[in-house]
């Protein structure tokens, strides 16, 4: 693909993919407000034995909520792939498995959000409909439930963080996104991991981290956006002094005196007719 070719395909998929990094932050947050609001008596988020009965009562709404979150993680995979992509045409080096692993992952993490909902709910099943209904038995059952879900998450958030962690660092060499936003997106790759085994409660980092992506993706960053996506090549994201320089630059050029000598010591237009002026009246 040639360098117009590239940067004609970015302004026509740059939308879609702001729009699916939207979209995976309203889904996102939609899916929580969802279960919350569904249940007729959310159950205390230290007993087990309330989580089992509330999920036994209304087992469809957590499974609902597991389909809006596996949706908004499959969109996740729009903006890492169009980043992968504008990122791959400046910086060759970028490891193509960063590709799979950016369809992979979300879609791991977005079945195994279902089966581990759907495991759940067979789990309160189980406890609710035979033997006693006590905060032990509650553990133990939840303790005992299979790992197949929990296994193929694991996996899916190992592929999603290194996709994640590998276009990032990429794009920030690149100049696609500021140096900021590339160690967030770094950080967020962690997060897919650490938040998997602890829950570091970190969901807002991610939520910016695509706000941010969507925003780049539109042209619409504050201070404008690397000259990398006008110019089809690896160039260094501005610093925020760097930008500042350059439009004080700018500033002092359109702020300058017409009537000024330019550099070579010749007379500008506004200094030649006034000495024509004199001369004819030396003339007379």
């Amino acid at each position: 693909m040639s360098k117009a070719e590239q940067l004609n395909w970015e302004s026509r998929a740059g939308k879609p993919a702001a729009l699916a990094a939207f979209a995976t932050i309203i889904l996102s947050v939609a899916s929580s407000i969802y279960v919350n609001a569904a249940l007729d008596r959310p159950p205390d988020s230290d007993s087990t034995r309330q989580l089992l009965e509330a999920r036994d009562a209304q087992p469809d709404i957590f499974v609902n909520g597991a389909v809006i979150g596996g949706i908004s993680t499959l969109l996740l995979a729009v903006v890492l792939l169009y980043l992968y992509r504008a990122t791959k045409f400046r910086r060759p080096e970028l490891p193509s498995a960063a590709f799979v692993l950016a369809i992979v992952g979300p879609v791991l993490v977005a079945v195994a959000g279902i089966l581990v909902q759907l495991d759940i709910n067979d789990t309160a099943t189980e406890f609710v409909s035979s033997g006693a209904r006590t905060e032990v038995r509650a553990d133990d059952l939840v303790g005992d439930r299979s790992a197949l879900g929990q296994s193929i998450g694991l996996s899916g958030a190992l592929a999603l963080a290194f996709s994640t962690i590998l276009i990032s660092q990429s794009a920030m060499r690149t100049g696609l996104v500021s140096r900021f936003i590339g160690i967030l997106g770094i950080v967020v790759g962690a997060i897919y991991v650490l938040g998997t085994l602890f829950p570091l409660g970190t969901d807002m980092v991610q939520l910016f981290w695509l706000l941010a992506l969507g925003l780049v993706f539109l042209g619409r960053w504050p201070g404008g956006r690397g000259p990398a996506w006008e110019t089809g090549e690896a160039i260094e994201w501005p610093t925020a002094a760097e930008r500042r320089a350059e439009f004080e630059r700018a500033q002092a050029a359109e702020q300058a005196p017409v009537g000024d000598a330019d550099p070579a010591g010749e007379a500008t237009p506004g200094r030649s007719r006034t000495s024509r002026k004199r001369k004819k009246r030396k003339r007379r």
